[in-house]
């Protein structure tokens, strides 16, 4: 029983751990869902390394209120 609940733990935890973490820029927005900014705060959160996929047009220019969060 006791090695049940170890494989059970050890798949749980990989599954946590080791997911992919893939986070898509889909608009021009200075924030919010799709931006370049909250795709920068989401990757920051991620356990893993994350892979940040731009979606929008590559004429399209992304304007700044403000300085962008630094990335960890």
């Amino acid at each position: 029983m006791v090695r049940l609940y170890l494989i059970l733990i050890c798949l749980l935890s990989y599954k946590i751990c080791f997911s992919q973490c893939n986070i898509i820029v889909s608009n021009t927005y200075d924030a919010g869902a799709g931006s370049f900014r909250q795709g920068i705060i989401n990757a920051n959160a991620c356990a893993t390394i994350p892979t940040i996929t731009f979606t929008i047009s590559s004429s399209s220019t992304i304007v700044l209120i403000s300085d962008l969060p630094a990335i960890t």
